[in-house]
């Protein structure tokens, strides 16, 4: 087993989205800075068997951060869309059940925005629940992380 950290990235900058992938293990994640400062987004927080991981990071968060979006683009503060665009990263920590339900909402860093804030943590209320997980995954639940980045450079947008 091994505890990984899937990224995706779901970014605004100047007030469009974009979408980008890399993968850390924890003692990488560890050793860097702010998960904003490096536009991860989707970390899981979760020991499970490389198979079980695999499919979850495939297949499953994919489909989550893709809900998760639809429900967050329309919900932005106006203070983060143009002509403001105003910066900011909102940490929300949550467990998704095999059957989708989702439980333990933690907003473990706040933007310092309560607007930016609370968009964050309804995009996940209202996308709840997500899909089951994907056939013969055997762990009980995932814990996440989103991180939610307000008009951030996307870290891929400079390659």
């Amino acid at each position: 087993m091994r505890i990984t950290a899937g990224i995706l990235a779901i970014a605004l900058a100047g007030g469009g989205g974009a979408l980008a992938g890399a993968q850390t293990s924890a003692s990488q994640q560890s050793s860097q800075s702010d998960p904003c400062l490096n536009h991860q987004t989707v970390a899981i927080l979760s020991v499970m068997p490389d198979a079980d991981l695999e499919k979850i990071e495939k297949v499953y968060v994919p489909a989550l951060v893709s809900k998760t979006k639809k429900q967050w683009y329309p919900l932005i503060p106006p203070d983060a869309r143009p002509p403001q665009n105003k910066q900011g990263c909102v940490q929300i920590q949550f467990v998704v059940h095999p059957d989708g339900k989702v439980s333990g909402v933690k907003l473990s860093v706040p933007s310092g925005n309560v607007g930016m804030d609370r968009a964050a943590w309804k995009a996940i209320a209202d996308a709840a629940p997500y899909a089951a997980f994907p056939e013969g995954v055997t762990v009980s639940e995932v814990k996440m992380q989103l991180n939610f980045l307000y008009n951030e450079k996307s870290a891929t947008a400079d390659r």
